[in-house]
């Protein structure tokens, strides 16, 4: 019923925030109950209302940016990563939160990375690592591009591409919280076992003053 009235402009403002907020929460709640195809159409809908993707309140906007990323993320979880890759490249484009423009640049690069064999994989997750190396806001991010070039690197059986991998990694200065995340890589390294690096989660809806 409020996209109807929406449609008709009968919607205040406020009115077409809410509106923004339950389609959101109709693809969250579909991915959570494991609907994944259910997920992304519903997060297709927000993106592409009428009404809202023509709006330029921020609370608005901040739903669709959200939306944008999940939706790029459900891709990737369902291996489309040609697809993914457009659709973190759309949603770093519409960035209104700084963080997640930065984690969908991340995404978009591994998505293009997956589309290539291990070792080139690698090789464009360390051009991102090296892109971004002297941005303290981008830290967290080329750690875990290093941690994941050197797994790709591994797992592709190429052994002095990985420890090449491990010692930028290991020498990366002002580490701070990501330190312990380093040492428990290189730690595991050394006895033979692989971690992989931060999980990238679907993001919940942005924090609004109402």
């Amino acid at each position: 019923r409020l996209r109807e009235l929406a449609q008709g402009g009968a919607l205040d403002t406020s009115l077409r925030v809410l509106l923004a907020k339950c389609l959101f929460y109709v693809a969250y709640n579909r991915n959570a109950a494991l609907d994944h195809e259910g997920s992304l159409a519903a997060y297709a809908a927000l993106i592409a209302d009428p009404v809202l993707s023509r709006s330029t309140d921020s609370r608005i906007l901040a739903y669709i940016s959200h939306a944008k990323f999940n939706r790029a993320l459900m891709l990737d979880r369902l291996h489309r990563h040609r697809e993914a890759q457009a659709a973190f490249r759309d949603a770093a484009d519409t960035h209104v939160d700084e963080e997640l423009r930065r984690w969908a640049e991340y995404g978009a690069a591994r998505m293009a990375a997956r589309q290539h064999p291990p070792r080139a994989q690698g090789r464009l997750l360390i051009r991102f690592a090296r892109r971004h190396a002297e941005d303290p806001e981008y830290a967290s991010l080329v750690v875990s591009a290093l941690i994941e070039a050197a797994d790709v690197f591994r797992e592709g059986g190429f052994h002095e591409h990985e420890e090449r991998a491990l010692q930028t990694l290991a020498a990366r200065p002002n580490l701070g919280p990501e330190r312990q995340l380093v040492e428990r890589v290189i730690t595991g390294r050394a006895r033979g076992h692989s971690l992989t690096a931060h999980s990238v989660q679907v993001w919940g809806a942005p924090a609004l003053a109402e």
